[in-house]
């Protein structure tokens, strides 16, 4: 019975929605129960795209619940429907908490000081390797000294084709 006045509270007054839905997800969340917390912190967002505090306990709920994939299809969804929202889209995933994954899944230069402080602190080996290698972590002297392609032009499916081989292996 809870759980449907809550529904009906959700989608029959907007305004109060944001806020129900933020107090539900901040119960889940002190339960312990970050999953049950997710749809909460969207309905808020949904209501207010513009609510920080509910942005900031969302990724709190999506950290602890390893759930990106969700995160980011509800984001996507979310700028869609609120272009704006993309500048909420580029907070949350330029925070450093979030943003260190790209050292994990996409290993390149990473200009994120939030991010490679935070994987220096949380996630050392990721960090490590990331600031050993010369690869990702380039000296300024061999950017400085490398060739930049500004436009390959005709020859650009050949340089897909190759740099697809290359990230194949």
């Amino acid at each position: 019975m809870r759980r449907l006045t809550i529904l009906l509270v959700l989608l029959l007054l907007p305004g109060a929605a944001r806020a129900t839905a933020f107090e539900e997800g901040m119960k889940a969340v002190a339960a312990g129960n970050h999953a049950a917390a997710l749809p909460l912190f969207e309905t808020a967002l949904n209501a207010d795209p513009d609510d920080l505090k509910s942005a900031n306990e969302y990724r709190r709920a999506v950290i602890h619940t390893g759930d990106y994939d969700r995160s980011i299809a509800f984001f996507e969804k979310l700028t869609a429907a609120h272009p704006l929202a993309a500048y909420a889209w580029l907070n949350y995933t330029n925070q450093g908490d979030i943003f260190w994954m790209m050292l994990r899944d996409f290993p390149y230069t990473n200009p994120n000081k939030a991010a490679l402080d935070y994987a220096k602190e949380n996630q050392p080996d990721i960090y490590k390797a990331y600031i050993d290698s010369p690869i990702t972590n380039t000296p300024a002297d061999a950017i400085q000294n490398g060739h930049r392609i500004d436009d390959v032009g005709d020859a650009l499916p050949i340089y897909d084709q190759i740099w697809t081989e290359v990230k194949g292996q």
